[in-house]
């Protein structure tokens, strides 16, 4: 009704027309950044709807659901079909398994109904992996591409050094080190040493406590390695520690070198100037002054060797026969008045020193 037209007058007709179009089918799936941030040359075609992953580490099962509704009075079967594509980043071409899988690939979707789809992406290599689909409704002229794409990223779990230096330590000796497993990401992850990367056959150097664990979320973990050499040589290795879901191991340098005391301690000859003896290591020797008055001094030279590559600390201790070890104040001055000098020092090697 318009105010002000005279009585009889035909009212005002204006004919509106249109159509509407209702799809057959709804994909209730978020929105991806992804073809925003894909670093391929080749831009992604806008017709692509993305499927996108994100996994922590390789060969662990990630899951993506979503649901298709069918907005139609009639039901329909739908399929979906792994599709050739455009050149994809990370897509398999020595016949490689494919990380994606779909487990719904076929359907029956009913009127006003939802259904829900599931993709699986198991990566086995870090990186960047890309997969071309087709979602086709059977028996009708409906096709909607997909692209399903995934990323690895790499678990931050590590050791808190990269190597560990025992330096040089004396046969039969240890020398203990603690190293801590770091896991800064927000789950926990397994880890596990490979004996074989630092026990050959015989008898052990190196050894781990404990072998494997589980590194809580956001925590630590104590490992300690004790060295304990055998032989007088230097000692190098890589420590392999495999952590789960990390597609390389993680590696701790490990060295150390074991030395032994080569040490002759020999007695000269006053009159000739020569090595007249050498005293034996672990054997009660006799050492004789001789018959002697009161107040005379004698002295036996002895030449200590060291003919190792180290230096080493040496100490005269002198028992008598009766009662404990004389204090070094009081050598000479009671019974078996015996004096050393020098009582004790630095056996440097290559070198000679001369207690008397």
């Amino acid at each position: 009704d318009i105010a002000h037209v005279k009585d009889g007058q035909e009212p005002l007709e204006i004919k509106l027309t249109g159509s509407a179009l209702r799809p057959l089918c709804h994909f209730e799936l978020p929105p991806s950044t992804y073809a925003e941030r894909r670093t391929s040359l080749q831009p992604l075609d806008p017709k692509y709807r993305v499927i996108d992953f994100e996994s922590l580490g390789t060969k662990v099962k990630n899951t993506r659901r979503f649901y298709v509704l069918n907005p139609t009075a009639e039901q329909y079967d739908f399929i979906w079909t792994r599709e050739k594509g455009p050149e994809a980043e990370g897509d398999p071409k020595d016949g490689s398994e494919d990380p994606f899988r779909c487990t719904t690939r076929r359907g029956t979707i009913y009127p006003g109904k939802k259904y829900e789809m599931v993709f699986e992406y198991i990566p086995s290599t870090s990186g960047v992996h890309e997969s071309y689909w087709m979602f086709s409704v059977v028996g009708r002229d409906a096709n909607q591409p997909f692209m399903v794409a995934g990323t690895v990223k790499d678990p931050r779990v590590g050791m808190d050094c990269p190597n560990v230096n025992f330096g040089r330590l004396l046969l039969g000796a240890r020398g203990r080190e603690t190293i801590h497993i770091t896991n800064k990401e927000h789950i926990p992850f397994s880890f596990t040493f490979d004996k074989k990367s630092y026990q050959g056959q015989g008898q052990p150097v190196l050894s781990i406590s404990p072998t494997s664990g589980v590194v809580g979320p956001g925590t630590t973990f104590p490992v300690e390695l004790v060295f304990r050499p055998i032989e007088e040589e230097p000692f190098n290795c890589n420590v392999v520690c495999h952590v789960k879901r990390k597609e390389t191991p993680v590696i701790l340098n490990v060295k150390g070198e074991g030395y032994k005391v080569h040490s002759v301690l020999q007695i000269e000859d006053q009159a000739t100037g020569r090595i007249s003896r050498t005293i034996n290591a672990g054997v009660a020797e006799t050492v004789d002054f001789g018959t002697m008055q009161a107040q005379e001094k004698r002295k036996i030279v002895f030449k200590l060797q060291n003919a190792g590559k180290f230096n080493f600390d040496y100490l005269w201790q002198i028992k008598p026969n009766r009662g404990s070890l004389q204090p070094g104040g009081r050598l000479g001055e009671t019974p078996p008045y015996v004096n050393v000098t020098p009582l004790q020092g630095v056996a440097k090697h290559g070198t000679e020193d001369e207690p008397v």
